[in-house]
């Protein structure tokens, strides 16, 4: 999307910014940023509005990076607490309340699934949800501060923003994730939070116990989008000018998946295809077809993933309903193998394997490593 010079920055976040243009806001994500995560925020926020919980409403446009939104002017609820800290927080006990209401709603919303590691997958989950027959899954927030809440210009009612990560889930965890948000920003509010807001969590049942552990799973959750982050995002920020610098094109991934087609034009040299190598690591998977493979009629050739080492590559490779374990090969080979394969398009998958190859990240990388390839 071009704009026409007149855009305002309001914010700069590490994935995006968003611009004031023609009254409306436009938040425009940088063009690594997977579609299918902008598709999963527009749908929560269509969610949110649909539900009544903020007047905010979201629009898609023309460019799949760029979200368009309402523009709405209030006062900040970090500013009211400035003068007032009990009723700051008094209404944000009525903002939970009001979203704790609403228990289900014709538009699905996103369950609360946190992505952590697999080791520590059954803590985070026990921890943020009681048992089933103790509560319903209602809408939860899960990104509520002092900069999530808006007062109106005539101060009799307030508006709701900041709604990207709302999920359905327990109501109690919305409580501790906010705890753990003032906890990291405004400490000096913790007191009046846990006077003004807490008591609506204790009088639900929670015990301290569960409190505590809550904090904990965040806590993991917090750590893990860190890394994943780092992985996920800081090695296209890197990759990009890099990759474009040896002649291939990059474009997103299908089917809205975080991936990245590097795509050459004719064919490429064994040496420019080493160099694409030597800019990866084990955290980033490459991926592509290999014609020469087996003799079986019904299943000829083999998807291969590859994972640089510095020195050599660790690979694993099959196809419909079968797989190898992981095999080690020199560098100046897997860039022959990849150069003689790069314009024998597959011909049968979605992807096809047209003059490119697929990268992406290993979100199990030190796992991995540990686990099998520093053992070849």
């Amino acid at each position: 999307m071009e704009f026409d010079g007149t855009q305002q920055l309001l914010k700069k976040g590490e994935h995006y910014e968003t611009y004031l243009y023609h009254g409306s806001e436009y938040k425009v994500f940088k063009d690594y940023y997977p579609l299918m995560a902008i598709y999963e925020e527009f749908s929560t926020q269509k969610s949110i509005y649909v539900a009544g919980l903020s007047p905010v409403q979201f629009y898609e446009t023309d460019d799949k990076f760029v979200l368009k939104m309402d523009h709405v002017e209030g006062e900040p609820l970090s500013e009211l607490a400035k003068r007032d800290a009990p009723k700051a927080f008094d209404i944000m006990a009525q903002v939970f309340r009001r979203f704790h209401q609403v228990i289900h709603w014709q538009r699905p919303l996103y369950s609360l699934e946190p992505k952590v590691m697999y080791d520590d997958l059954k803590f985070v989950r026990s921890s943020l949800s009681r048992y089933r027959n103790q509560y319903k899954e209602c809408f939860c927030h899960l990104n509520m501060d002092l900069s999530s809440v808006l007062i109106t210009p005539d101060g009799d009612d307030f508006i709701v923003i900041n709604c990207e990560k709302s999920r359905l889930g327990d109501p109690f965890v919305d409580y501790v994730r906010t705890y753990m948000l003032l906890e990291q920003s405004s400490k000096e509010y913790l007191d009046v939070y846990m006077e003004r807001v807490l008591p609506d969590m204790w009088e639900i049942g929670i015990t301290e116990e569960q409190f505590e552990n809550a904090k904990k799973a965040f806590q993991i959750i917090d750590d893990y989008k860190e890394k994943y982050d780092y992985i996920n995002f800081g090695y296209k920020v890197k990759l990009y000018p890099a990759i474009e610098q040896l002649g291939f094109e990059i474009t997103p991934g299908f089917d809205n998946r975080d991936q990245l087609k590097v795509f050459y034009d004719g064919q490429p040299s064994k040496e420019i295809i080493k160099e694409l190598l030597l800019l990866l690591t084990y955290e980033q998977e490459l991926s592509f077809w290999d014609e020469d493979y087996g003799n079986n009629i019904h299943d000829p050739g083999r998807y291969i993933s590859v994972y640089n080492m510095g020195t050599h590559v660790i690979y694993h490779f099959g196809n419909h309903g079968w797989s190898s374990g992981y095999e080690k090969m020199s560098l100046d080979d897997m860039a022959d193998l990849i150069a003689k394969n790069w314009t024998r398009a597959d011909g049968r998958s979605a992807y096809n394997y047209d003059r490119f190859v697929l990268i992406k990240a290993n979100l199990n990388a030190d796992y991995d490593k540990k686990a099998w390839f520093d053992k070849l």
